[in-house]
């Protein structure tokens, strides 16, 4: 079983990341001092044409192709990729695409790359929760990343190594149930999960609840409409960030992590209320749901922020894990 825990090394090393959404991929070489990561070059982010598993993989060996003709003698691959990802590496099953399951990159790159040594693989919600650990300067013993986007992830981080359970499933934030009242059935097949009342359709959700338009709106058509005062969008939005800290309140009283950061591409749009002096309404509604939910005294002593990666932690996280997996291996 693969162990992730904090093992720094002085080496300096490159790695190439890969980021896999539902929809795109992200890359690019990823260089590593010590304990600081920064993107030493970035790769176009490539957009599936299809979501079926065998045309995600052409591109993944495509890219890695191009990847060995490159100046930086590339022997280790981190990739973080959306699904559930056992600790052994395996990608057991990714809803977005077809076939893709009980996949494992490291036989299909290996087979056709004797130069890389290294290929490791994690969900993309862990991946981007060591990035922001790495990148808070791996001070904190415990830190807490939820991601938040079309779904609600994230990872764990307890006593300086990723948290992964007896099964490897530990860490599904966005499938704790905060209500019985909501009619809406998550991706687990459940009701009343984070992920229902949190993501970016939960916002859509609740805007077309509360107005008379037969028009659909996407998540950024309504960000769009709270940036020029629409009250039921900022509504939207808001109740949105209350949900999602009711959740992180529970995650507070069971672990009382030193930290917990919150990314993802929700949290990046609703910034733009901020940026337009409309103050950080989605943030404080965070708060407002945490404080709301977990004991008093744990969230007085609890640091909630904003995550400083963006939508690079995954791509810089899978880098840094797969430098420990090759420090561990040399």
């Amino acid at each position: 079983m693969l162990s992730y825990g904090l093992n720094t090394t002085n080496n300096d090393m490159f790695v190439y990341s890969f980021d896999i959404g539902g929809s795109s991929i992200k890359h690019g070489i990823i260089e590593i001092e010590g304990k600081e990561a920064s993107i030493e070059s970035r790769g176009e982010t490539v957009t599936l044409t299809n979501n079926d598993f065998a045309n995600l993989k052409s591109e993944i060996l495509r890219i890695i192709n191009n990847v060995t003709n490159l100046q930086y003698n590339i022997d280790t691959i981190g990739i973080s990729t959306t699904g559930s990802v056992d600790p052994f590496g395996i990608v057991i099953n990714a809803g977005h695409f077809a076939g893709y399951s009980n996949i494992s990159w490291n036989a299909i790159i290996k087979e056709r790359h004797e130069n890389i040594k290294i290929v490791n693989i994690i969900n993309d919600g862990r991946a981007a929760a060591w990035g922001e650990y790495f990148s808070s300067g791996l001070g904190n013993k415990s830190h807490v990343h939820v991601a938040v986007g079309t779904g609600v992830g994230g990872g764990i981080i307890f006593s300086n190594e990723i948290l992964l359970g007896d099964r490897g499933f530990s860490g599904y934030i966005g499938h704790m149930k905060v209500t019985l009242e909501d009619t809406i059935r998550c991706s687990c097949g459940r009701k009343g999960c984070v992920e229902t009342l949190a993501s970016a359709p939960a916002v859509t959700n609740f805007y077309q609840k509360r107005t008379s338009s037969i028009q659909p709106r996407s998540f950024n058509e309504i960000v769009e409409l709270a940036t020029a005062g629409d009250f039921i969008a900022v509504q939207a939005i808001m109740e949105a960030g209350y949900w999602l800290g009711i959740g992180i309140g529970n995650v507070l009283n069971i672990l009382n992590p030193s930290l917990v950061t919150v990314g993802g591409g929700v949290p990046l749009a609703a910034s733009r209320l901020t940026a337009l002096n409309q103050g950080d309404l989605y943030f404080s509604s965070i708060l407002k749901g945490a404080e709301q939910s977990a004991h008093k005294r744990v969230f007085a002593n609890s640091d909630i922020k904003l995550a400083i990666l963006g939508n690079d932690a995954g791509l810089i996280g899978a880098a840094c894990l797969a430098s420990l997996q090759k420090v561990a291996y040399t």
